[in-house]
């Protein structure tokens, strides 16, 4: 676009002087290009029309009142612009001053009222189409960023001495619980791990597959030694707990009355190596947590029978819980508060573990039915409703689905133990018994 400046407006007296002198001037109607320095005269600013009498070319042009002197005429010969002097040999012409883009003006004009220019369509493209347009594309994309940050991905791991590892499609943090798993304190055993998050987000199954991840990971990267108990050892703790269900009991022996302890799985894999894997963690009770962080935190732990034994480097213990053990909250109501040397066993080793995008799209690979059942997830936790939509649940309803429910159905299968008021709080309005009695309708007897 040819560069437009401001050029300095005539008084009356210049006027009168250019009309006695033949020469006329007026106010442009519109934008023009002055024929002496090439710039542009804007709507309404004095322009002058002297006549070219150079080269044969008579015609009249339009020029700044600034590019005007004394005895001088603008004068075009092969489309170049050439001053005329008073001597009547040519000068050489102006260097053109370089175009330069500038932005295009803002209109203010009601769409469908004619413009200036008498541009009304560019007016509607420019105000309404290209906005829809540039809002239509943000969607797409922001649809395609989600859909591909949903999308299932495998894990792979990879160490120097091995080939690369394909665990399948699993939690998005599971890579970085396998690397702080491998890492060992500066004893040489290995530190242990707390995994807390909702009920239903995979975290006792994530435990085992860090176990079979160290199995196959050779023991110069990182991985279990040769050897190792090949199963992982699972307990499931509860406010009923005692220290003789984590070591093992004394048992009476029949034929002449003595007692025998009884080794459990926790105490054979602190021996041996291997995975311990305690799940409801924050439900223990303190006088068990008491003999557990005594085989957390030393190297070796004495036995009811007084045996002693050595902590093997193996050894490792994953923790689970649905709290921090700071206490039961609305929810998970029946959680202790545990104690401070308990928790320290796990400090800098403690994650939360939510509900995996990943996993849930490959458990519900119907994107409407999982955004559907994940929108009332979230107003639930929002809301603070004590109730649970777990992945186990989108996993059953995309079941449902292939089985030949509808989407409705299917949700109203989800909501059917809910109450009245919990439904409502999430924004399920239906009534899900009316529902499932269509569905009975529709399929009939099996």
């Amino acid at each position: 676009m040819t560069k437009m400046t401001d050029q300095p407006q005539m008084n009356e007296q210049q006027r009168l002087t250019l009309s006695r002198a033949g020469r006329a001037s007026r106010t442009a109607n519109r934008e023009r290009a002055c024929k002496c320095c090439g710039e542009m005269v804007r709507k309404g600013h004095d322009i002058i029309r002297v006549r070219n009498t150079y080269g044969g070319n008579h015609q009249f042009v339009w020029i700044h009142p600034a590019c005007l002197t004394d005895g001088v005429e603008v004068c075009l010969a092969n489309e170049v612009v050439v001053v005329h002097r008073e001597d009547g040999s040519p000068s050489p012409a102006p260097t053109p001053t370089p175009p330069q883009e500038v932005p295009a003006p803002v209109s203010t004009e009601p769409i469908g009222e004619a413009s200036s220019d008498g541009n009304v369509l560019w007016n509607i493209i420019r105000n309404s189409a290209i906005p829809d347009l540039r809002s239509s594309i943000d969607n797409h994309v922001a649809d395609l960023r989600s859909e591909f940050a949903s999308a299932p991905r495998p894990i792979h791991i990879t160490t120097p001495s091995s080939e690369p590892m394909d665990l399948g499609v699993q939690h998005e943090l599971l890579p970085l619980l396998i690397r702080m798993s491998m890492i060992r304190n500066n004893s040489g055993f290995r530190e242990h791990l707390l995994l807390v998050g909702p009920a239903g987000t995979g975290k006792t199954y994530m435990a085992s597959v860090i176990h079979d991840a160290l199995l196959s990971i050779p023991a110069v990267d990182g991985g279990f030694a040769d050897g190792v108990n090949q199963s992982a050892f699972i307990f499931s703790c509860n406010e009923e707990t005692m220290p003789s269900d984590l070591i093992g009991p004394m048992v009476p022996n029949i034929s002449d009355g003595s007692e025998n302890h009884r080794r459990s799985g926790l105490v054979d894999a602190y021996e041996n190596g291997g995975l311990a894997v305690l799940d409801e963690f924050d439900a223990l009770p303190s006088g068990a947590a008491i003999v557990l962080n005594s085989m957390l935190a030393n190297e070796r732990v004495t036995l009811p029978d007084n045996t002693v034994v050595e902590r093997h480097p193996d050894f490792m213990c994953v923790a689970i819980g649905n709290t921090f053990g700071t206490g039961g909250d609305d929810l998970y109501t029946s959680r202790g508060v545990l104690d401070a040397a308990t928790l320290d066993r796990f400090t800098g080793r403690n994650f939360t573990i939510d509900y995996s995008p990943s996993i849930e799209a490959a458990l519900c690979p119907d994107r409407t039915l999982r955004e559907t059942i994940q929108g009332y997830r979230s107003a639930m936790q929002r809301e603070g409703v004590r109730r649970i939509i777990s992945m186990r649940a989108l996993a059953t309803a995309y079941q449902q689905t292939v089985a030949g429910f509808s989407h409705d159905e299917v949700v109203a299968l989800l909501f059917m133990p809910w109450s009245e008021d919990d439904r409502r709080t999430v924004g399920y309005s239906a009534n899900p018994a009316s529902v499932i009695d269509g569905t009975v309708n529709r399929m009939g007897a099996v």
